[in-house]
This record gives C-alpha cells, structure tokens and sequence, in this order.
C-alpha cells in the first residue's frame, strides 16, 4: 500500500497474476520497502525534525527517531490511532484472527475491508488506516476455556499485497 508505505494482503480477482503478487509478506517487505524508511505512519507529513541532542517536536507531535539520532516529528494523535490498529483487539464474544510472520504470530491486518483479505467465516473490522479479522466463539466449535486469551491462528499463505 504505497499511502500507508506497508506490505498488506488483499483478494486478487484477475487472472494470470500481477507484479503485485508476491509469496510471503517478507518478500513483499524485502522487495518494496526502504530498509532506511523512517516516517510518519498513516502516510502523513512530518511535522518538524528532532534529536536527542536537544531538537524537539512542536506541541501536539512525538519524535520517531531514525538512524544516527536524528528524528522526524508526527502528529501524536495519528500516531496513537495507527498503534492501535496495528495492534487490535476484537470485541466480547470474538476472537482475533492471526498470522505467522518472521516477528511472531501477529494480528493479520489489511487496508481496507473492500479487499477481501480476512478468511471465510470470520468479519473484517475496518479502522481509519487498517482492518483487522475476528471471528466469534461460536465459530470455533466446542473449545472451552478463557476467551480473552485465545486466538485463532492461520497457516502462512500465497497473498497478494498492496
């Protein structure tokens, strides 16, 4: 997704494939992202530049540090909001839908709930920036035990991303 710079799934309806298909999320990242990038999530502008040597961030914005100490500056608010939709959390009765990834099992997110991306049977929740999946207990069969703790886990898949 080059508004938000970040590899994320999506359901591809074409035929023959596309030079936006790549095998795994990784080849995706390796491929299209700046192993330097720094920046502002939510694709917006930086608001000022800082350091640890004493530069810092107008009111209203946090310093994200970059190689050498030196740092932009990002809107806190934005900032905030994309933290928590990079981490959700699904409501009573759900749980969230994950993904192995070379960092661990993580929420598996996309950008929009129009692309298709979350797994049959569960529901796409979609934020100002990403959506994530949840599926309800129900769904999961006769597991008892602590909600709250349990997730439910996918296999590594062939995705399409954007």
């Amino acid at each position: 997704d080059t508004t938000i710079e970040t590899c994320l799934p999506f359901l591809y309806k074409g035929c023959g494939g596309n030079k936006n298909n790549y095998k795994s999320p990784r080849n995706c990242t390796l491929l299209c992202t700046k192993m330097d990038k720094y920046g502002c999530n939510g694709g917006k502008n930086i608001t000022g530049q800082c350091n640890k040597n004493g530069l810092s961030c107008p009111e209203g914005s946090i310093c994200k540090y970059g190689a050498f100490n030196f740092g932009v500056c990002c809107d806190s608010e934005t900032e905030a909001q994309f933290r928590k939709e990079w981490n959700p959390t699904c409501g009573e009765g759900k749980v969230l839908i994950r993904k192995h990834t070379s960092e661990g099992w993580r929420p598996f997110i996309g950008r929009k709930c129009s692309h298709e991306f979350c797994p049959k049977g569960s529901n796409c929740i979609e934020g100002k920036w990403l959506a994530h999946c949840c599926r309800s207990v129900e769904k999961l069969g006769k597991e008892k035990g602590n909600v709250s703790s349990r997730q439910v886990t996918m296999s590594p898949m062939i995705m399409n991303t954007l």
